[in-house]
């Protein structure tokens, strides 16, 4: 049990701190793990009164390593960030969140339908069952008038009848 309290403090203590890069639109934030007291870009120092987030318009010039240094227990602590991405006005960064909650919500309307639709179909077909078991099959109608005579369909005269094994049909009709 000690371990495993010791295991979760230590996570808490790295989470605490890690820094934070964040890019909406164009414009990019650097937040440094604890108050910084310098900022630098290709070995570049950003003098800047507020650089504790660094919030700046980004352009691919600006992308590279940034290295924010900040004192911690008398001892210079530094933190990097490398930079690397895409902006512009129609791009958004979408949230592992937003995406699998689009799926989840996806996914259920689909379930939805398909249970409405084995509904409506199971309650058609009860319907049909109980209208055909109350009643029996509508009676055929008799056919009108005689049935035309179809040579190929006539009725085999036994006098005339091959019973040869591979007789050809139609050769001794008498018709």
């Amino acid at each position: 049990m000690e371990r495993l309290l010791i295991f979760f403090s230590l996570c808490l203590a790295v989470m605490a701190d890690s820094g934070d890069v964040t890019f909406n639109l164009q414009t990019l934030t650097l937040t440094c793990p604890k108050e910084a007291k310098s900022l630098k870009h290709k070995d570049v120092e950003i003098k800047d009164a507020d650089i504790n987030p660094y919030v700046v318009t980004y352009t691919e010039e600006k992308q590279g390593l940034y290295e924010c240094s900040y004192e911690e227990d008398e001892a210079t602590q530094i933190y990097y960030f490398y930079v690397k991405g895409k902006v512009g006005d129609n791009l958004y960064e979408l949230d592992g969140f937003l995406v699998a909650g689009i799926i989840v919500g996806d996914l259920l309307v689909t379930a939805g339908i398909v249970i409405i639709i084995y509904l409506w179909a199971q309650k058609k077909s009860a319907a049909a069952a109980r209208v055909s078991a109350g009643r029996s099959a509508p009676p055929r109608s008799a056919p009108r008038g005689p049935a035309v005579p179809n040579r190929d369909y006539e009725p085999l005269n036994l006098r005339t009848r091959d019973n040869a094994t591979y007789a050809v049909a139609g050769v001794n009709r008498t018709g």
